[in-house]
């Protein structure tokens, strides 16, 4: 069985290309994902390539409009001959219709994944495109999948129909162990200090100059604490020039892009999410496999990222200073991380099978 992927960015590896990547790992060797990209790199070709999947680039559609139609029809028309006749489409926003539309008109059956519950591009024109492809494709025949009813609601419109497919993580790879804390505090020398942890990409969805407002007020209630940032983005600068008019410096630790994340989660004390929007917000539920307390929003992260009980909603009219108290409050609850347990949908082993077998009863 070989589906059809679209949506990807073939120049990073994000959280919902590692999603997809990963799900179909801990699927059966008989389950093979094929990616048609925009542009001509893909940085993870070698994971695609390791599970059989071929990867086929298309012009990108802002610079090359009609190179971008007619080489998508090509590549349709070629995966279909040779059997593929499913199209599964990530979403992140409905201002790009064409894929589904092409697929359609070529007889694959054609399923829309939503992962978001709010637009990056805050341009006005952009935000009429994705509403003019919601209404076009409000009533088509589409398969319609989400990772939660925000996103579903946000993504095709209220009331339509749409399969729930849980952002599942290794479970077993998140598990706490104390001798990984230990370990990893020791190297980050951060003695018996009160470790705040941020993942993510730096841009306008994660907040993150306000995280670093809040985490400024929580030094002040809490000055033996300190703010582990994960990752990289656009607005780094915007956060260098906050942390220095805070005057944090000397307890902010810039760690880059990582690829033990599942270790450094274990010797943080909290996981700070203070998003403007999510689809549900797969670090939340990989903190929460570790049995790390978290602060998110409230409203704009769906009620579906609650794991257990060790995440706090936090409303984003709250100010810096209150969302700090939440953080100490939530920070100093570090007992019985070794027993945190995940619900069985979020375990990857399971949630891929169960995936595997809806694409499969598609592709039939």
């Amino acid at each position: 069985m070989h589906i059809l992927v679209y949506g990807f960015s073939g120049k990073i590896l994000g959280g919902i290309e590692t999603f997809i990547l990963n799900m179909n790992e801990h699927m059966s060797c008989d389950c093979i994902f094929d990616y048609i990209i925009d542009g001509d790199i893909c940085v993870y070709s070698e994971r695609i390539k390791q599970r059989g999947g071929s990867i086929h680039f298309v012009p990108g559609v802002k610079k090359h409009p009609l190179g971008y139609v007619c080489q998508f029809i090509k590549t349709l028309k070629e995966q279909k001959a040779k059997g593929t006749n499913v199209l599964y489409i990530q979403l992140f926003s409905m201002a790009n219709m064409l894929p589904a539309l092409l697929a359609k008109w070529l007889g694959f059956k054609v399923i829309l994944h939503a992962h978001n519950n709010g637009l990056q591009n805050k341009n006005r024109l952009y935000k009429l495109i994705h509403d003019f492809g919601k209404a076009l494709t409000k009533h088509m025949n589409f398969i319609r999948f989400t990772n939660s009813s925000l996103s579903s609601d946000f993504m095709f419109g209220k009331g339509i129909k749409s399969e729930l497919i849980y952002n599942a993580i290794d479970d077993t790879k998140f598990s706490f162990s104390l001798a990984v804390r230990d370990k990893v505090r020791t190297e980050q020398g951060c003695g018996n200090n009160t470790v705040v942890g941020f993942v993510g990409r730096f841009m306008l969805q994660k907040n993150p100059v306000f995280m670093i407002q809040v985490f400024a007020e929580m030094l002040k209630k809490q000055p033996n604490s300190e703010l582990w940032i994960v990752g990289e983005g656009e607005l780094k600068e915007s956060m260098l020039q906050e942390v220095e008019r805070q005057g944090i410096t000397n307890s902010v630790k810039w760690l880059g892009r990582r690829n033990d994340v599942e270790q450094l989660m274990q010797g943080m004390d909290l996981l700070l999410q203070p998003s403007l929007f999510e689809g549900l917000g797969i670090v939340l539920i990989e903190a929460q496999g570790t049995g790390l307390p978290v602060v998110t929003s409230a409203k704009v992260v769906p009620p579906e990222a609650k794991a257990s009980e060790r995440i706090r909603f936090q409303s984003l009219d709250s100010t810096p200073n209150e969302w700090a108290t939440a953080c100490i409050k939530m920070a100093a609850n570090q007992t019985d991380r070794a027993k945190a347990d995940l619900p069985d949908y979020f375990k990857i082993d399971k949630e891929a099978k169960r995936l595997e077998q809806l694409l499969g009863s598609y592709s039939a």
